[in-house]
């Protein structure tokens, strides 16, 4: 196996990162229309079954929905479905991933703006928080 250095490495993985942010930048206009609320794909199986299905469990069957194509081509070898190569589907989990801590963390955000308990010594507002600091907690 070759080696890679870690400045290969990171280089890779930001243009990676990039390539994700463009791609759920597209997607989830689709996925949610104009109304600005980028969880709502999620948010709507909550509010469709009267929260028998909580919006958390809307992302775990998304990721899950992932996990086993993955899981399907490790068995196999091969994909059935020509157009979405593997390399997309474990990007695409990463992203539901990502999309899972935003979506956590802008509950958690809402809480503390709802309890009046919102630090803003930080420099940073209830709406753009500042996570480079300290840990978020989640």
């Amino acid at each position: 196996m070759q080696k890679v250095s870690q400045e290969a490495y990171l280089e890779e993985f930001k243009q990676i990162t990039v390539e994700m942010y463009e791609t759920t930048k597209r997607k989830n206009s689709d996925y949610t229309g104009d109304d600005g609320d980028a969880f709502k794909n999620f948010t709507m199986v909550e509010a469709l079954t009267g929260g028998s299905i909580k919006t958390e469990e809307g992302f775990f069957t998304r990721m899950t929905d992932k996990i086993m194509r993955f899981a399907g081509f490790l068995r196999n070898g091969t994909l059935k479905v020509a157009d979405e190569k593997i390399e997309d589907t474990i990007l695409d989990l990463a992203v539901y991933c990502i999309l899972f801590v935003c979506y956590r963390r802008s509950q958690k955000r809402a809480e503390q703006r709802e309890a009046g308990d919102f630090d803003h010594s930080n420099g940073s507002s209830p709406e753009i928080p500042n996570y480079s600091e300290s840990s978020t907690g989640l």
